[in-house]
C-alpha cells in the first residue's frame, strides 16, 4: 500500500513483526519476476509465485532459487529487473 522504495525520500513506512519459527522461508522479491509475460501475454503473477515458492519450500535455499528463477525464465522475457532474496 505505500510507495516503492526510493520513489520519495520522506515517506515512513511502519514498522510490523512476524512471527517466524525454525525452517521458516522469507521471500522478498521485485515486481519483475511477477510480471514477466508468456507469448500470450500472461504474466506469472503473485499466485504463480506463490505456488512455485510452495511447492519448492522444503528444498535447500539454493535449489528453491534455481527453480523460481529458471520458471521464471521458462515462462517469458525478462522485461524489468528481477531480484529474489531468499
Amino acid at each position: 500500500d505505500d510507495l516503492p522504495l526510493g520513489i520519495d525520500a520522506s515517506p515512513m513506512y511502519p514498522a510490523r513483526t512476524t512471527p517466524a519459527a525454525v525452517g521458516d522461508l522469507f521471500v522478498l522479491l521485485t515486481d519483475g519476476l511477477m510480471e514477466v509475460a508468456d507469448a500470450q501475454g500472461k504474466q506469472l503473477g503473485l499466485a504463480g509465485l506463490r505456488e512455485l515458492i510452495a511447492r519448492h519450500a522444503h528444498e535447500a535455499d539454493e535449489v528453491v532459487f534455481d527453480r523460481i528463477m529458471n520458471a521464471v525464465r521458462a515462462h517469458g522475457i525478462q522485461q524489468d529487473d528481477q531480484t529474489l532474496l531468499l
